[in-house]
């Protein structure tokens, strides 16, 4: 008893080895964190502040109906295009999901049944393919667990629903105290379009040595 005791005591310190527990954002995949926050920050845009602007524009009944609508693309889009979202490069799937949330964001603006059901269905899209290629990615660049990297994820979608609340709601009472309430969604539309590319550019020049960033332009 007293050997297996010894023994016991020995190895104690090894389980609490600083270099054997790793830290919580360890591994962490920059890119597909940073779009996945992205995703939702624009997202929650049109979650958060579609019902309040579509008041006293479309019948109650109807925007239940198409939110409805949202969920089911969702539901069934996803499964349908998951094979062809999986060998598609990140940059196509960006552009893709991007572009179906600034499509449904300028949609919007018209106010009425038909163009805020087609935006709608245009952000149902494009998050059918951006939520899910953001995981995959997020997979595909990191060696840590697949719990680990859903946790990355939910962190991510976090961070994005938080500034949408801060950013947006500031937004949103700037353009409806002006009588500007469709200047809003062009507002949102512009970042789909402009934040991505902005983005990639700032990972791609992070990403290459310090003395490559530092040389001066050839030209």
């Amino acid at each position: 008893m007293a050997v297996s005791a010894a023994q016991h005591f020995r190895i104690r310190p090894l389980r609490r080895h600083p270099h054997i527990q790793s830290r919580a954002l360890h591994g962490l995949a920059v890119l597909p964190f940073a779009v996945t926050a992205l995703t939702l920050y624009l997202h929650m845009h049109f979650y958060q502040y579609l019902s309040s602007y579509a008041e006293n524009r479309v019948p109650t009944v109807f925007y239940g109906a198409a939110m409805m609508g949202y969920s089911l693309v969702l539901a069934v889009l996803q499964p349908l295009i998951a094979n062809r979202v999986e060998h598609m490069r990140y940059t196509h799937a960006m552009a893709l999901g991007f572009g179906g949330l600034a499509v449904g964001m300028t949609a919007f603006t018209a106010g009425n049944e038909a163009l805020i059901a087609v935006g709608i269905l245009a952000i149902g899209a494009g998050n059918s393919v951006l939520l899910l290629k953001n995981v995959l990615e997020a997979l595909a660049r990191t060696k840590r667990s697949p719990a680990v990297v859903f946790s990355h994820q939910r962190l991510a979608e976090g961070v994005g629903a938080f500034l949408s609340g801060l950013v947006g709601g500031e937004l949103y009472y700037q353009f409806e105290t002006t009588g500007q309430l469709p200047g809003f969604w062009l507002a949102i539309a512009a970042q789909c379009l402009l934040i991505p590319p902005i983005l990639l550019l700032v990972h791609r020049r992070l990403q290459r040595p310090p003395r490559e960033r530092e040389r001066p332009d050839p030209r």
